[in-house]
C-alpha cells in the first residue's frame, strides 16, 4: 500500500481503477484469516517440539553473524519465547488448519468462476498478498531453488500432508500459478 503511495503510476496494476476498494477488503481479509493461522501453524511445526533441530540451521541462513552468534547461544529460548508470544504450540495445529481450510474454501469458490486472478483481469495485491502469505502451505518450487528455506523433502511429514492437500485446491493452484507467472517477471 505505501509503495502504491509512493509510486501511484509505475504501481498502478496494484490498486486498479475500479477496484481499489475490493483488493483493499481482500488483503485485509488475507490478513487476518491466513496470516495468523498460517504462522501459527508453520511455527508451531518448526518450532514447538522435535521439529525444531531440522528447522534450526535455515531461522539464521540469511542472517548477520552476530545474529547467527546469538541464535546459536540462545535460539532454544528464543524458540520457546515465539511459541508462547504467538500461542504456537502443536495442540494449535488442527485448529489453525480448520481455519486456513476455510479461507481456502472460500477463495476456491471465488476461483470456480474460471478468473485467472482474485480480482480484476489481472495481477493486483490481492493475488500478491495470497502468494506471499501462503506459501508455508504450498512450498513453491522457487523457494526449494533458492535455498533459503527447507525444501518440501526436508519439512516435517506432518507439514507435507498439509501442504499436499493445500496445493490440490484450486486456491493453492492459484497461489502456486502467481509464483510461477508473477515473482520474477
Amino acid at each position: 500500500r505505501r509503495l502504491h503511495e509512493i509510486f501511484p503510476e509505475e504501481l498502478s496494476w496494484l490498486y486498479p481503477a475500479g477496484y481499489a476498494e475490493e483488493i483493499l477488503e481482500l488483503e485485509d481479509e488475507l490478513s487476518l484469516g491466513l496470516g495468523a493461522p498460517i504462522r501459527q501453524f508453520a511455527y508451531a511445526i518448526a518450532l514447538d517440539g522435535e521439529n525444531y533441530s531440522v528447522a534450526r540451521p535455515y531461522l539464521t541462513k540469511e542472517s548477520a553473524l552476530i545474529e547467527k552468534v546469538l541464535f546459536y547461544f540462545g535460539g532454544r529460548r528464543i524458540s520457546r519465547a515465539i511459541v508462547e508470544i504467538y500461542n504456537c504450540r502443536s495442540a494449535c495445529i488442527p485448529h489453525a488448519e480448520e481455519a486456513l481450510r476455510g479461507v481456502f474454501e472460500t477463495l476456491s469458490q471465488r476461483l470456480g468462476d474460471g478468473r485467472r486472478y482474485l480480482c480484476a483481469d489481472s495481477f493486483t495485491a490481492a493475488d500478491l498478498t495470497l502468494a506471499a502469505l501462503s506459501w508455508p502451505l504450498v512450498f513453491p518450487p522457487l523457494w526449494e531453488e533458492s535455498g533459503i528455506f527447507l525444501s518440501y523433502t526436508e519439512i516435517p511429514e506432518r507439514w507435507r500432508k498439509t501442504v499436499d492437500e493445500f496445493r490440490s485446491t484450486p486456491a493453492g493452484q492459484h497461489a502456486l500459478r502467481m509464483y510461477r507467472e508473477h515473482r520474477f517477471p
